[in-house]
């Protein structure tokens, strides 16, 4: 990420939860504002129930003590058992349709939309550090049901509950007794009190935690890398990773451990005993009532609600708590979100458009941010005009990589200038740039769909332009003795029954891949590094005689396969050294000639090798 974008980037914004809860649930109910009535049901429910049933257990005493006859008191207390039976059932139905409601919420709107943001962004701001933690702190707040967005809306339904029902429970108390009223008040304060410190010590803790969970995410998806499967195999790595995970595991556990020690002594034991202390004076209070002629209906009435009461006080302090903690995870999602993309839609497009691609490198130095200032390019210089080929030859390291990421658009100089048809890369609508270029990196990228949807990145495709072009770089015969065709799926993490395609075929169907997009620009980033030099011999000359009329660019180390190019830069340094085509180069004796003769001498050796075998 340039440094003119991390300035740009907004600190994390301290929301309040009313603003977080809005947050939440705006794109909830805008989905289906049906889920309105559901979630109100369950509100009033909840308030209801409690007090039904301390109605109900008055109620049955009131009827058992009242010598009537045994049918009427049976009859009597069915029908208060059946009322109380259906709106619990009723209750705990709104209940399970509202966990739902969560559910759908987080999976079906907030996942998306932070997988959308980060596939938003620009390649630059992808690799930086401290954007990847403000996307595992977003992950924090989408990845489970018990935390951040789904636990946020649970906790408003049941705080919006609890408040309603802490209300009427106190204007029963104040009916009685003004005093029992501000007991419960002053309660419900230090309980409140109590539930801030212990959301201080979350944050403290919470921020290792983060840390350490973007490290167990790593080990997990390594071991899960089925292309590291083997290096994990032969070098028996199981051990050494799961060391690794261990120590991150136990770190987590002693971050979380100490959030909850906190939290008990603060929160759940003092709030147990101010509890204790509350009911056993409205315990007192009562039976003293009791003794000056209140009703026995009465006594267990209020007796049922006081019993109740300590459920609801321990759930609003609680709820209170988790509050900070889930609303913290939304301004960290909500932060997340807010980060401004360098690959926007905007932009200028030049006036011919982009059938035609012509490049220049003005002066380019490039350093990544984590090398503090040193240049990985410096002070490049060069040309490619519309058509032409062009070869970046050099040495590992050199900086071939970094170049074509800057070409691509992918990257924006640190200095200098890189123009497309005359415009910088900085004001270019790079978004339509890209959408005529065609791209072949080193890591070979397919997915595990089918061959149809990798060659064209879509579910809905025409089946005659994909076998042209499978026919055009030659992988139609092997697609055709494949039992399903286009619709083969390539691995077995989607389909059992998937295909495994040789390094050799994956780079035909990479090509495919390009001429189906029909590009104007065309960059291959050392895509056969794991060929031999035959093969990727091979595979070089099927481009160029597919990559007729366009602007290409091939980079690759073995200098031999890039002989049909226009031209050949060597880049050396970060620099480009040398520049001209290849008998040009040869003649001059220098850098590329030295480096030409080597590889030749290997191949010749390897051939003879070959030969005798």
């Amino acid at each position: 990420m340039s440094e003119e974008m991390k300035h740009e980037q907004p600190q994390l914004e301290r929301h309040s939860i009313l603003s977080n809860i809005i947050y939440a649930f705006q794109p909830v109910l805008k989905r289906n504002p049906t889920f309105l009535p559901g979630f109100l049901a369950e509100i009033l429910l909840k308030v209801f129930l409690p007090v039904l049933g301390s109605y109900v257990s008055a109620r049955v005493v009131a009827a058992a003590a009242g010598r009537q006859p045994v049918l009427t008191v049976i009859l009597s207390i069915g029908t208060i058992f059946l009322i109380y039976g259906l709106v619990t059932g009723l209750s705990s139905f709104f209940k399970q349709m509202d966990e739902m409601r969560y559910m759908e919420g987080r999976v079906a709107i907030f996942f998306p939309l932070a997988m959308q943001k980060w596939l938003s962004l620009s390649l630059s701001q992808m690799e930086d550090r401290a954007v990847r933690k403000k996307a595992e702190a977003a992950e924090e707040a989408t990845g489970n049901n018990d935390e951040g967005f789904e636990d946020l809306m649970r906790d408003t339904i049941v705080f919006a509950a609890d408040a309603l029902g802490l209300l009427v429970y106190i204007a029963f108390f104040g009916f009685l007794d003004v005093r029992l009223m501000l007991l419960i008040i002053l309660v419900g304060l230090t309980t409140a009190i109590l539930s801030l410190v212990t959301e201080k010590c979350f944050r403290k803790e919470m921020q290792r935690y983060f840390e350490l969970y973007g490290q167990k995410a790593y080990l997990d998806k390594t071991a899960a890398n089925i292309a590291a499967g083997k290096d994990i195999r032969v070098f028996d790595l199981s051990p050494y990773l799961s060391k690794k995970f261990n120590h991150v595991a136990k770190d987590m556990t002693r971050a979380r451990s100490r959030y909850f020690l906190v939290r008990f002594l603060c929160s759940d034991a003092a709030g147990a005993v101010l509890a204790a202390l509350r009911d056993l004076v409205c315990y007192i209070y009562l039976i003293g009532r009791m003794q000056s002629g209140m009703p026995i209906d009465s006594f267990v009435f209020y007796l049922g609600l006081i019993s109740g009461f300590a459920a609801w006080f321990t759930e609003l302090g609680g709820c209170f708590a988790e509050f900070r903690i889930n609303s913290h995870m939304i301004d960290s999602y909500r932060d997340y979100q807010d980060l401004k993309t360098d690959l926007s839609d905007g932009g200028k497009v030049p006036e011919e458009g982009f059938g035609e691609i012509s490049i220049e490198f003005d002066h380019v130095s490039f350093a990544y941010p984590e090398m503090k200032g040193k240049k990985v390019l410096d002070d490049v210089s060069f040309s490619v005009s519309a058509g032409e080929k062009i070869a970046l030859v050099g040495i590992n390291g050199a900086g071939k990589s970094t170049l074509v990421k800057l070409m691509s658009g992918l990257y924006l100089p640190t200095s200098g200038a890189v123009r497309i048809n005359g415009i910088d890369t900085r004001d270019l609508n790079r978004r339509e740039f890209m959408c005529r270029e065609a791209a072949i990196f080193q890591q070979t990228f397919l997915t595990d769909y089918s061959i149809g949807e990798n060659v064209t990145f879509s579910e809905n495709y025409e089946e005659g332009k994909v076998l042209d072009v499978l026919r055009q770089a030659g992988l139609s015969e092997k697609v055709d003795s494949l039992p399903e065709g286009l619709a083969t799926c390539l691995g077995k993490r989607v389909r059992e029954d998937g295909v495994s395609l040789s390094g050799g075929e994956a780079q035909k169907l990479l090509l495919a891949r390009a001429l189906y997009r029909n590009p104007s620009f065309v960059l291959l980033d050392e895509p056969t590094a794991a060929l031999d030099a035959l093969a990727e011999a091979a595979v070089y000359e099927n481009y160029s005689e597919n990559m007729k009329g366009r602007t290409a660019v091939f980079i690759s180390h073995r200098l031999a396969s890039t002989r049909f190019c226009d031209r050949i830069l060597l880049l050396s340094g970060g620099q480009i050294k040398e520049e001209g085509t290849h008998d040009e180069l040869m003649a001059r004796s220098g850098e590329y000639a030295a480096l030409f003769n080597v590889q030749a001498k290997y191949y010749q050796e390897d051939a003879a090798e070959e030969a005798r075998a």
